[in-house]
C-alpha cells in the first residue's frame, strides 16, 4: 500500500513545485503548461508504479512485510521456494497471487508483472495453472477444484500441497515445483493429468 503512496506523493510534490516554478517565470500559456506538467506527472506515476525502486535501496524483514507494502490486504498463505515465494493475499473477499523474490538477508518487492502464468491447463472441473517469477527457472503450481470437493493431489516430483478453501468453499492446492520439466505429471484422486501434452 505505501508502494502506490510514495509514488503519488512524489508525483504531486513535483507538480505543485512545478506550478509554482510556472507562476514564478514568463510563460506565453500558464494553463497550458500546467496542463502538460499534470500529463507529464500522470505518466511519471505511471512509470513510477512499474518499477519497484525500493529493491536498491531496502531489504524487508519478512515476506509478509513485502507484500503488505505493495498491496493491500494482508497475505493469507506463503509456499515457500529457494529464491522466491509465492504469496496468496486477500483483500475483502478477493485473493490475488505474487511472488517475491528473496535474498540472504531479506525479501524484495515482487511486481505482479513479474509473475508469469507460463502454463494453463484446464481438465474436467479442474484449472491448473503453472506460474514462474520472470527472473528465475522457479515454478509454482495451482490447482482450483471447481466442483467443491476436496481432492487427493500428488504428483510425479513428490512435491507438498497446501489445501486453501475460498468463501465459495472451492478448493484450491498451492505448490512449489522448483525448477520442474516437461515430463512433469500431476496426479488427482489418482488420476494423471499430463501437463505438457
Amino acid at each position: 500500500m505505501l508502494f502506490i503512496i510514495t509514488r503519488l506523493l512524489c508525483c504531486a510534490i513535483l507538480f505543485l513545485a512545478g506550478c509554482i516554478i510556472i507562476s514564478k517565470i514568463h510563460v506565453a500559456n500558464k494553463k497550458m503548461a500546467r496542463i502538460l506538467l499534470l500529463i507529464l506527472s500522470v505518466v511519471l506515476i505511471v512509470v513510477l508504479s512499474l518499477i519497484p525502486i525500493e529493491n536498491a535501496l531496502t531489504t524487508f524483514p519478512s515476506v509478509e512485510d513485502s507484500y503488505k507494502y505493495n498491496h493491500m490486504g494482508k497475505a493469507e498463505f506463503v509456499i515457500e521456494g529457494k529464491t522466491t515465494d509465492l504469496v496468496v493475499g486477500k483483500n475483502n473477499k478477493i485473493y490475488s497471487l505474487v511472488i517475491i523474490p528473496k535474498e540472504q538477508d531479506g525479501w524484495k518487492l515482487g511486481m505482479p508483472l513479474e509473475t508469469n502464468t507460463v502454463k494453463k491447463v484446464i481438465s474436467d472441473s479442474l484449472v491448473i495453472r503453472i506460474y514462474q517469477y520472470s527472473k528465475t527457472n522457479e515454478y509454482y503450481l495451482s490447482v482450483l477444484d471447481m466442483t467443491g470437493n476436496k481432492c487427493k493431489i500428488s504428483d510425479n516430483i513428490q512435491s507438498s500441497f497446501l489445501e486453501t478453501e475460498n468463501n465459495n468453499k472451492l478448493y484450491t492446492y498451492y505448490s512449489y515445483l522448483g525448477d520442474f520439466n516437461e515430463q512433469y505429471i500431476l496426479y488427482v484422486n489418482g488420476n494423471a493429468i499430463p501437463i505438457f501434452t
